[in-house]
């Protein structure tokens, strides 16, 4: 997954994060996006990069979640053993809180994490990929197991096989007009 930034270069997560631009491939130089964490034992594997509205962007990883901002970490979730866990995507909404992708739906926002998936058992499977629709202040959650799910923070859309899909894992989407 990638995205493209305002000064044309496009972030790639792959083996590690990388910034292409004019052509080159340049790797990220901060320490806490290279292979070793904490435990000197556990590569960082980037999963998703997400815009922010505060600028920067944040990166999904399987070593919980990071913002980044002029190619430096100034949050990051795993060291401070907050949220260790992998997460596959992640989306910005409207408040600025950021929706996690990961073993449930998980919500992170003025230093705090939510596990809806305690919430609501609809959330607790693996997610796949989350977007928020700013437009229609919808979060659209891809899981592996119970469809596509629409969120608007107080009613829930299943969209699964009971709804024509051919199966209830979703493994990725795309939103158009977005």
């Amino acid at each position: 997954h990638g995205y493209s930034k305002d000064d044309g270069a496009m972030l790639v997560s792959s083996d590690q994060l990388y910034e292409i631009k004019d052509e080159k491939s340049i790797p990220m130089e901060d320490k806490h996006l290279l292979f070793k964490g904490k435990d000197e034992k556990t590569s960082l594997l980037p999963r998703a990069v997400s815009p922010s509205k505060k600028g920067g962007y944040w990166l999904a990883s399987n070593r919980g979640i990071k913002y980044i901002k002029e190619k430096k970490v100034f949050y990051d979730s795993y060291l401070t053993n907050e949220f260790t866990g992998v997460s596959y995507s992640c989306a910005e909404d409207k408040k600025g809180g950021l929706w996690i992708a990961s073993n449930s739906l998980w919500y992170y926002q003025s230093g705090k994490f939510i596990n809806y998936g305690l919430i609501n058992p609809v959330f607790n499977v693996d997610i796949s990929k989350v977007f928020y629709d700013e437009k229609a202040a919808v979060l659209w959650i891809a899981t592996k197991g119970n469809g596509l799910l629409l969120y608007d923070g107080h009613r829930i859309i299943e969209l699964g096989e009971s709804k024509g899909l051919l199966s209830n894992v979703i493994a990725d989407f795309e939103v158009e007009g977005n």
